[in-house]
């Protein structure tokens, strides 16, 4: 839903005519809206750089679309590329629940419980994708799936 950019947020209510706050739970700086969500807000940001400094992930975009682009087009192999991809999902999802969680229950959560969620979805999913013959570099890389 995020890259048909078809998430609730509160700016797409508000084009219904519903009187809402309109500000993004999360920062609570600016109003909510897809470009803010992920990863024009401080807040997404912090996550963002948390997950790149984890995978050693050199990249300056700072959109959603961006991101989705670059690595799209980036020279990296699949394996690298299908452990960013799942931690970018990652990154989305948890991002999503934790502006429901505050949203829903008036639960507030920390950037660095969000990485760490991440890194756990992560690991989870790449398990799905981790090829049977893995290089040195890839374990380096710091990826060992967690297997069920």
């Amino acid at each position: 839903m995020a890259m048909l950019n078809q998430l609730k947020t509160k700016d797409m209510i508000a084009k219904y005519q519903l009187e809402i706050d309109k500000i993004y739970l999360l920062c609570s700086n600016e109003e909510e809206s897809m470009e803010h969500l992920f990863f024009n807000c401080y807040f997404g940001q912090a996550c963002l750089n948390q997950v790149q400094v984890w995978l050693n992930w050199n990249m300056c975009k700072k959109s959603l679309p961006g991101v989705i682009k670059w690595l799209g087009n980036v020279k990296i192999s699949k394996c690298r590329r299908g452990v960013m991809a799942a931690a970018l999902a990652a990154l989305v999802y948890t991002l999503w629940c934790s502006r429901n969680s505050i949203l829903w229950e008036n639960k507030v959560v920390k950037s660095d419980v969000i990485t760490t969620q991440v890194k756990n979805i992560t690991k989870c999913q790449i398990s799905c994708i981790w090829p049977k013959k893995v290089t040195n570099r890839e374990i380096e890389y710091g990826l060992k799936p967690c297997r069920h």
